[in-house]
């Protein structure tokens, strides 16, 4: 394992390059979709909807079918089927419905079960365009690791107990507890990005580290000031799906993307005003 050089976010002139350069309306909004499970809240979609539009980008949702009777809006909804090879009636409209999406989020509170591993193999499958797996989703991979092994460009945002999860079903050369230092950590993250081809992302409450497969040298490490000990990574992923949507070549300047998510993130979180208020002032400042 090669020697990693940390990278941390004090720099103020890799955020105000990044925010600096945003395109300033919605005439060049690209499309981020979002899959909700049954137990997402009103709340969370809500909170991803207007972080995305504060960035001037747009957010399709397509979302289990209990979300319905929470008034939670989706362009469609999955309604069960009988059919064990085909897990929804409207499969087929829900994969078209993201297929033109820049960047799919799978998933917001999922729970992998059958019909939805069927479902998310065929999305998978499908799809050529980068997919961003969170926590909820890394038990996809116990029973289809051979899923990743085409794939390139994706990101993994996850917490750390479930990288260590992801690290046993792909067997993953590194042997890594939850209770290790942060350049163990750091270790786990490099050796899963070049085994993936991926870029790996720890989001804790606290400190959100990186590590990229193009880019194997470095690793970001952003520390969080979180007072209400909430979890972060709801609001941590829109922000950063978003910025990445801003270029047509992410790739060229990632870490310093996760950097400036991760500012945008603790700046908003440090106000005991609104976040998403706070969120477009900060944006707006930049």
């Amino acid at each position: 394992m090669e020697a990693i050089n940390i990278v941390r976010d004090d720099n103020t002139q890799v955020y105000n390059k990044i925010l600096f350069e945003r395109p300033i309306s919605r005439v060049h909004a690209r499309k981020i979709g979002l899959l909700a499970g049954k137990h997402a809240s009103l709340k969370k979609v809500s909170d991803a909807y207007q972080i995305i539009g504060a960035l001037n980008h747009d957010l399709t949702i397509v979302a289990e079918e209990e979300l319905k009777e929470h008034n939670v809006p989706a362009e469609v909804y999955l309604y069960g089927s009988k059919k064990a090879s085909n897990p929804y009636v409207n499969s087929d409209e829900a994969l078209y419905s993201l297929e033109n999406c820049n960047y799919v989020v799978a998933g917001m509170d999922i729970e992998i079960n059958s019909r939805l591993q069927i479902f998310l193999e065929k999305f998978i499958k499908s799809r050529n365009a980068p997919i961003i797996f969170s926590t909820d989703s890394i038990a996809l991979f116990k029973l289809s690791p051979k899923l990743l092994v085409v794939r390139t460009g994706d990101l993994f945002i996850c917490n750390t107990k479930s990288l260590i999860e992801l690290a046993e079903y792909t067997n993953a050369p590194v042997s890594f507890k939850e209770n290790n230092g942060i350049l163990n950590k750091l270790n786990l993250l490099q050796s899963l990005a070049q085994q993936l081809q991926a870029h790996i992302i720890c989001i804790e409450n606290y400190q959100v580290l990186s590590s990229s497969y193009t880019d194997s040298g470095r690793a970001g490490v952003v520390n969080i000031k979180n007072p209400q000990d909430i979890s972060i990574d709801y609001l941590y992923i829109p922000i950063l799906t978003s910025l990445l949507c801003d270029v047509p070549n992410p790739e060229i300047d990632l870490l310093d993307r996760i950097l400036t998510a991760g500012y945008l993130l603790r700046t908003s979180l440090a106000s005991e005003n609104d976040f998403i208020q706070k969120l477009k002032n900060v944006i707006k400042q930049d």
